[in-house]
């Protein structure tokens, strides 16, 4: 069997799945962006007390 024809095989997009993965990628968005600000945050800061 083909990758192709096994991607198409575990590929089921139902509009639940569709719905449940948008979210968990929003969710993985907004900590990705959190922790960017955390480290910009970390670097203002150890900018300063130098």
């Amino acid at each position: 069997m083909s990758s192709k024809k096994s991607d198409e095989f575990f590929n089921i997009n139902t509009p639940e799945i569709q719905k449940e993965k948008k979210e968990l990628e929003e969710i993985e968005r907004k900590e990705k962006e959190k922790n960017e600000n955390q480290d910009i945050y970390s670097i203002i800061r150890d900018n300063k007390k130098a």
